[in-house]
């Protein structure tokens, strides 16, 4: 494995999504925001970026360590692509910066198990758009389908780590607001994976 390849990988996707998250705050329609928001994973897709909530769907196709390793790199990246999309965002619109406070400001108020349930629901979403082009190479997933949880309000945690540094939130409760977004995300994008090699056996 090249270390250093997949992690810029990440930080690729990270961007991806933290210019997604951009277009979404920019956007006064909720729709047209969400819509947007697809670009983000439609590059992804086609340029074979690291995106965690992507790649956690094929653990249990890839059950070695280095895969282990790849999941890890791609968090890291994302990251790291996500708070360069959001000092950029700041220091060119500051506008974005106060739409961003008010969004994470509603998603700390979330208990434990709201937050759990729209983060697992969320990558179920995202697995159908990433199946869809993995195995039928049909882009338009990336559109309908996370336009259709960013609509439902569930939660992605990539998308929210770059919404929680435009607002310059990196609280202890933010931090443990994207834990449990990054667990229920985790558990979601296994969860139709697990059904299919269930329902084959």
């Amino acid at each position: 494995m090249n270390i250093k390849k997949e992690f810029i990988n990440g930080v690729l996707a990270g961007i991806c999504i933290g210019l997604g998250g951009a277009c979404f705050l920019s956007c006064e329609s909720k729709v047209v925001g969400s819509v947007l928001f697809g670009l983000g994973l439609f590059t992804i897709m086609l340029n074979g970026y690291n995106l965690y909530t992507g790649k956690i769907c094929y653990l249990f196709d890839n059950k070695n360590k280095d895969y282990i390793t790849l999941l890890f790199l791609s968090i890291l990246g994302n990251v790291v692509g996500t708070l360069i999309i959001a000092l950029i965002c700041i220091a060119c619109s500051p506008s974005m910066n106060q739409k961003a406070i008010e969004l994470c400001n509603k998603k700390l108020e979330l208990d434990f198990v709201s937050i759990l349930m729209k983060s697992f629901m969320c990558d179920i979403f995202v697995y159908l758009a990433v199946d869809t082009y993995k195995r039928h190479k049909i882009v338009w997933g990336a559109f309908i389908f996370i336009s259709a949880f960013i609509l439902c309000g569930f939660e992605h945690s990539v998308a929210d780590m770059y919404y929680f540094f435009t607002a310059g939130i990196f609280s202890l409760k933010a931090v443990y607001f994207i834990l449990v977004v990054l667990l229920g995300n985790t558990v979601g994008g296994l969860f139709l994976p697990l059904l299919l090699k269930f329902r084959d056996k």
